[in-house]
């Protein structure tokens, strides 16, 4: 049995807190990806750019991959948190990127706490980090 197998059959609370923060941030993507595309989407005229769309859809993107990962995240498999904190990297990336560009009116920073926040809960996850539940 390898090192990675015993750690997966490890109960780790806070395996339960990154799927958790993980469907949080899912549904918020979501909402933001949806909002941003109805602002932005061409009307009938064709006014707009397409490359307006580009900020929504990765909102999209972003929030079915944390939402599908979600479960994984429950069981604690290595692999899957390693993908999320990747993903989720290159995502507060962007995000930050757009707020230093300091687009108005925007809850970008709201979105970047976010995804800031399950970092650290993987970043810990993947140091090992254990957070036992008081009953076990």
């Amino acid at each position: 049995m390898s090192a990675t197998e015993l750690r997966d059959n490890v109960e780790n609370g806070l395996d339960r807190l990154s799927a958790a923060g993980s469907a949080v941030l899912g549904f918020f993507l979501l909402a933001g990806g949806a909002g941003h595309l109805t602002a932005v989407w061409p009307d009938a005229t064709g006014q707009g750019s397409m490359l307006a769309l580009v900020p929504g859809l990765l909102l999209l993107a972003a929030a079915v991959f944390n939402l599908a990962a979600g479960v994984w995240l429950w069981r604690g498999r290595t692999g899957w948190q390693w993908a999320t904190l990747a993903a989720n990297g290159v995502l507060a990336v962007y995000l930050a990127r757009l707020l230093m560009t300091g687009i108005p009116d925007h809850p970008i920073g709201a979105f970047l706490v976010l995804v800031c926040s399950q970092l650290i809960v993987l970043g810990a996850l993947l140091a090992g980090l254990q957070w036992k539940s008081p009953d076990a």
